[in-house]
């Protein structure tokens, strides 16, 4: 059995892994998913006359006014975008201008305000135009002076634009005192590389800040200060909601339920709890973007979330490459897009010098949703999202298969039978030992959750007994790997029940798995509950498998130091790396250790390796005068079990206390309190 080296490290990573998840599985707040959606939309049925001096012109363009309270209702508050400026400039200059731009930036609202702010007028006279009967037709005129007309994105077309159009409309605009405003989708290939498109076309129109457009709506209510409700908004945790969630849409759906909240006389926090809808923004998210980059880098956040940059980026590349139908023209700029395509994904580059960037969704409860929606919603891709899971959970590096192994578990979580089939258990067999040990951290996600867990344990339970081929006890060993996890310590007593199904086996493969599982087992304080199962599994002192196994993964957890939990009680006022497990709760249970170490002394297999960690107590003893009385108890205390175990120690004492060249004086200290002359 190994007892140390990069197995062993890694195994204790990933339980610190898996147990930062179950930590947060027992957090406040549950993931609900709603649809929200609010858009205007004006009649198209009618045509009004506008106002301002008129001189009636032919025109087949249908118009529709647009009301007065929309205007307001869209700019009352408006917050200035960069790029604003700009689209003014032209707008001024050439009385037309196109804002071609993705959609949900706000930009029916900037369009609102810039024929607002172009007329001069609080009252403008706008209409809005069929784009059929207008782009293209180099003879259309506006019906009415000093007014402004709008061509929303969705009649909008770019194959109608051209330079002559743009000329014609122009002059036509200027004649009469009046604007155009054409909203449009970014420009295709052919028409951003146009010159005139300078002239006419402004394409970094960008989102207000969403922080900005809340404030100025609520400081308009006349309801808050805005120096007060800047300050509450940020100590309400607002920021990180709104970056997020960019779009203006929400920011205006925000400010109004604060609104609605504080007049009801509710807190600021609980407007925030209410929009802090997880699923909502997912929903939303992947309905506007459908690129196979996106994808896979949002897939590859979700399962190692918490990675380094360049883990995630290798992990989504691989996945890219692997979606059926991927253009092979398309191509993979995680980095340059993360701000515009994922604002709801942060990169967090810590304050010290060299710190790794790590790649986090800005709201921790975002993980399980995207990997659920995924794999429920993207049916033809799940195939190979099961392969390249698969693949990591069985490579290298500890920190990409741990954290695989987590976002296994919480797809699994969803659908248990079909997960056991299709791959958790096909992979708690396979011969990949890291990929079972993957396996083994999806299982204790899924167990954390409360409807699983009976079922995880009777699953576990049903896997460690009598195993009857390699198949069959290499699954044992997954149980085995689960029952030792964090998860394990929430019923120690099933957990050890697993362990002390695969010690009874004749099989001896899963000695590791038991003796490192008993370990983790007492870091996280089941000290009580597996001393009382080790004297259990040992009493009968024969040859029997459950009795030697059960004395290995004493000696080993001897030997071992303490990676995580706090001891109960410790022998040094500050814990010390490298202390033993079993040394520093020696104080709690004196005579219960030295029956397991009296017992170790007497097996002839466990002698050697009982011997080499009581020699490490007695090393550790001569550095540390604090550990020496804690090592001087337990040898006393087992001494004094029987004349056997007295003579033994005796004998033991005297050779490390004569080493030639590394004598210990903690063992002559102890062997001369026990009377016999040197």
């Amino acid at each position: 059995m190994k007892d140390e080296g990069p197995d062993w490290e890694d195994s204790d990573r990933s339980q610190a892994i898996i147990n930062e998840w179950i930590e947060r599985t027992r957090g406040p707040g549950a993931t609900t998913i709603n649809y929200f959606a609010s858009e205007v939309h004006a009649g198209r049925d009618f045509a009004i006359g506008g106002g301002g001096e008129n001189r009636k012109r032919r025109t087949n363009a249908t118009l529709v006014a647009i009301d007065a309270a929309e205007i307001a209702e869209y700019t009352a508050a408006f917050v200035e975008p960069a790029g604003f400026s700009r689209a003014i400039r032209v707008l001024g200059r050439k009385h037309v201008v196109t804002l071609a731009t993705a959609e949900g930036l706000g930009q029916r609202t900037a369009a609102l305000e810039l024929l607002r702010r172009v007329l001069g007028v609080d009252e403008p006279v706008l209409y809005k135009l069929d784009a059929l009967e207008v782009l293209g037709d180099r003879t259309w005129e506006p019906p009415h002076d000093a007014a402004g007309y709008l061509v929303p994105r969705e009649d909008a077309s770019l194959r109608l634009l051209s330079e002559t159009w743009f000329d014609a409309v122009s002059q036509g605009l200027a004649a009469a005192g009046a604007y155009l405003v054409v909203l449009t989708e970014p420009l295709s290939d052919e028409l951003a590389k146009a010159t005139w498109r300078t002239d006419f076309v402004v394409e970094n129109l960008a989102a207000p800040y969403a922080f900005d457009v809340v404030t100025e709506r609520l400081c308009r209510t006349g309801l808050f200060d805005r120096e007060t409700i800047k300050r509450q908004l940020t100590e309400a945790g607002v920021r990180p909601l709104l970056e997020a969630r960019p779009r203006p849409r929400f920011a205006v759906e925000f400010a109004a339920e604060v609104v609605r909240v504080v007049s009801d006389g509710g807190d600021l926090r609980d407007a925030v709890a209410r929009l802090d809808r997880p699923g909502e923004l997912v929903r939303e998210w992947f309905s506007e973007h459908k690129r196979h980059d996106q994808l896979a880098f949002v897939f590859a956040v979700a399962v190692l979330e918490g990675s380094s940059y360049l883990t995630l980026s290798d992990a989504a590349a691989q996945l890219f490459t692997r979606l059926p139908d991927a253009p092979g023209e398309e191509s993979m700029h995680f980095r340059g897009t993360l701000r515009k395509d994922h604002p709801w994904i942060e990169l967090d580059v810590g304050d010290e010098p060299g710190a790794v960037e790590l790649v986090r969704f800005r709201n921790q409860r975002l993980q399980p949703v995207v990997l659920t929606h995924i794999w429920y919603e993207y049916d033809m891709y799940r195939p190979v999202l099961q392969a390249w899971l698969k693949s990591l959970c069985g490579h290298p590096d500890v920190e990409v298969r741990a954290r695989a192994g987590t976002a296994v578990g919480i797809i699994a979580s969803g659908d248990l039978q079909h997960a056991m089939h299709r791959y958790l258990r096909p992979w708690a067999r396979s011969k990949i030992g890291p990929l079972r040990q993957s396996i083994a951290l999806a299982l204790s996600v899924v167990g954390a959750l409360s409807e699983h867990t009976d079922s995880v344990w009777a699953l576990l339970r049903d896997w460690a007994e009598a195993p009857e081929n390699v198949y069959e006890r290499r699954m044992a060993a997954t149980a085995g790997l689960v029952a030792g996890s964090p998860w394990g310590l929430d019923d120690p007593s099933r957990a050890l029940g697993v362990l002390r199904c695969l010690a009874e086996d004749d099989d001896w493969d899963s000695l590791e798995v038991i003796a490192v599982g008993i370990l983790h087992l007492l870091d996280g304080g089941s000290f009580t509950e597996v001393l009382r199962a080790l004297l259990a599994w040992t009493a009968r002192q024969d040859e029997s498998a459950l009795v030697e196994k059960g004395l290995v993964a004493f000696t080993f957890a001897a030997r071992n130091p303490v990676s995580r939990a706090e001891t109960e009680t410790t022998v040094v006022p500050v814990r010390r790396p490298g202390l033993p497990t079993l040394l520093s709760n020696a104080v709690n249970a004196p005579k219960e250790l030295a029956e397991l170490w009296a017992r170790a002394l007497a097996n002839a297999q466990v002698r050697p390796l009982a011997l080499d960690a009581l020699h490490e107590w007695l090393r550790m003893a001569d550095r540390d005068p604090s550990v020496f009385q804690a090592v001087r108890t337990q040898i006393l205390t087992v001494a004094g079990l029987s004349d056997l175990d007295c003579e033994r120690l005796e004998y033991h004492l005297e050779l490390w206390a004569d080493s030639e060249g590394n004598p210990s004086a903690a063992a002559f200290e102890i062997l001369r309190e026990l009377a016999v002359p040197v």
